[in-house]
């Protein structure tokens, strides 16, 4: 669906335009493509993904000038179970913030539309500058370059005996090549994962859409790492924009001993540097998780914390529209109310809260520019 009107103007700019596209729209692959700050998840091909798995109503909400999109934010419009319709940028995402040099016309223009539409609130999962507020985690990140032999001279010590033990132990790690790969080999390591843990199992029809939709049309990647033909453990990477970025994982407790986990990472960083990606990202660990964090900076990666920061939703006389500039450095967003969820997201698996219980808006932002935010357990 594409809708048009008006947004307020900064005098002397040209006229600029609100769009409400549909995510498959050319126009808003190609502004996502041309925008360095964006993730996989602003990619159309996860909107799609998620729409046809959970039929939610997937769409874009974009800014226009001069015939050029300046600015957007995928959303999805899902419901709770009383059947009240929110919106959420996006569910079964980590970070998915707003696109483009205009936040607070591009905030204007989303408020506007939830209001005209009759939706009680939205939710956006954004990484914003760092302020005042007070952090909620950490965030790992691996700058790559095109050596992976010095790339390794900053693993630990311990990392690297690990890769070493792996193979010596047998130990191989192959690429996803064809659905049963994912929909078969990862999800019995992804069911025992989660029945271990006692959380939901997702069902295998997500993981057909993963491949259908996401990974075998080159947007991501699925590592398997075996012994004699035995599953040990698997992984699911997306990649965009020279990032790739640690989605799904699953391990057979049975096998920790074999190391490999090391493996299988050492091999998706490989991959990330054979394809030419500038960052690996680790995601989101929670600050008492003391051995999560080791585990991650033993590869060389880099920490960053995460912030929360609360606000009010957007209304035409708004501090920051007042203002007419961008958010400043120590403020948050005023975009949308956040509601009350505890959003399961396992790598290895571990239950962790996605959303921070509050009233009004919460919103995650970065001391440093970084990547989206995940919760995972090394085994």
């Amino acid at each position: 669906m594409t809708g048009a009107s008006a947004t307020p103007e900064v005098p002397g700019a040209a006229p600029t335009s609100f769009r409400r596209l549909a995510p498959d729209d050319p126009r808003w692959a190609a502004f996502v493509s041309s925008r360095p700050e964006a993730t996989p998840f602003h990619q159309p091909e996860w909107s799609i993904f998620l729409s046809e798995a959970y039929h939610f109503d997937a769409f874009v909400i974009a800014l226009e000038r001069n015939g050029t999109l300046t600015d957007g934010i995928p959303v999805l419009e899902v419901r709770n179970l009383l059947g009240r319709r929110r919106w959420l940028s996006l569910p079964f995402t980590d970070e998915c913030g707003p696109l483009g040099d205009a936040a607070p016309q591009l905030t204007a223009a989303v408020d506007a539309a939830r209001r005209s539409a009759g939706i009680g609130s939205c939710e956006v999962r954004a990484s914003l500058p760092a302020g005042t507020a007070r952090p909620r985690a950490v965030s790992h990140s691996l700058t790559l370059g095109d050596d992976l032999e010095s790339l390794m001279g900053r693993y630990r010590g311990s990392i690297r005996q690990g890769i070493r033990a792996a193979a010596r132990e047998g130990v191989v790690v192959r690429q996803a090549t064809r659905s049963a790969d994912v929909t078969h080999t990862f999800y019995g390591l992804h069911v025992a994962t989660r029945r271990r843990l006692g959380v939901p199992v997702q069902r295998r029809r997500y993981f057909e859409l993963l491949w259908d939709r996401v990974l075998a049309p080159g947007h991501g990647f699925a590592l398997i790492a075996e012994r004699d033909g035995v599953a040990l453990a698997g992984a699911v990477f997306l990649r965009s924009n020279g990032v790739v970025l640690y989605k799904y994982g699953a391990s057979d407790a049975r096998h920790w001993r074999l190391r490999a986990n090391n493996a299988l990472f050492h091999e998706a960083i490989s991959v990330a540097v054979a394809g030419g990606a500038r960052v690996f990202d680790w995601g989101r660990t929670d600050f008492e998780d003391e051995g999560l964090r080791r585990f991650k900076a033993s590869w060389g990666s880099e920490e960053h914390e995460l912030w929360s920061c609360g606000g009010a939703l957007a209304h035409s006389h708004s501090p920051l529209a007042e203002r007419g500039g961008a958010p400043r450095r120590g403020s948050s967003l005023p975009l949308c109310g956040l509601s009350r969820r505890d959003h399961y997201d396992g790598r290895f698996g571990s239950r962790r809260p996605h959303g921070q219980p509050a009233r009004g808006c919460t919103f995650e932002a970065r001391l440093r520019p970084s990547l989206p935010p995940r919760r995972d357990l090394g085994g």
